[in-house]
């Protein structure tokens, strides 16, 4: 599963907060300019804003409150457009949450994140398939050849990697 640290290291941008929670899994990314995107958001998104509706910090430290209670695996903010740096006040707010937040240089466009994180993700989706018709088809081999109940059971516990045992109707 791809973590916001895997995902931040790839791009070589350094976190600004959040150290405790770069390894929570991410499941996407979202870019919103939204004072309260979290309604369209399910929890696990990183979020890419430039900030632009972030222009006080009762606005930031909202803004952080709003996301970090939706379960929001980090914000990346732009910088260059209204902000020249993270402000202070939403730092001091994630800090507060143990949220990520990091910097997201104006020469870094928000398309080289989300392409990164998503190839990484369609990656992951894919390896997950190619596993899952493997031991559908080991299964089946097994099933088709008539090798039994027991050789699916063996079957059954290489493919997890743990025990498997089969109780019949009575629980025996």
């Amino acid at each position: 599963m791809l973590t916001v640290r895997e995902l931040l290291s790839d791009l070589e941008i350094e976190p600004l907060t959040g150290e405790a929670t770069l390894d929570a899994p991410l499941r996407w990314v979202h870019i919103s300019e939204l004072t309260d995107p979290s309604p369209w958001l399910s929890g696990g998104e990183l979020l890419l804003t430039t900030g632009m509706a972030l222009d006080s910090e009762d606005a930031q430290r909202e803004y952080v409150a709003h996301l970090a209670d939706h379960g929001i695996a980090g914000i990346g903010l732009g910088t260059g457009f209204v902000h020249a740096e993270v402000p202070a006040a939403l730092l001091e707010a994630a800090r507060e949450r143990d949220l990520v937040v990091f910097e997201v240089p104006y020469d870094t466009p928000f398309i080289a994140i989300t392409e990164r994180a998503f190839t990484r993700l369609v990656n992951e989706q894919y390896a997950l398939l190619r596993r899952s018709i493997a031991a559908q088809e080991r299964l089946q081999g097994i099933v088709l050849s008539e090798r039994g109940l027991d050789a699916i059971t063996a079957a059954i516990a290489a493919l997890v990697g743990g025990a498997a045992l089969v109780f019949d109707g009575r629980g025996d």
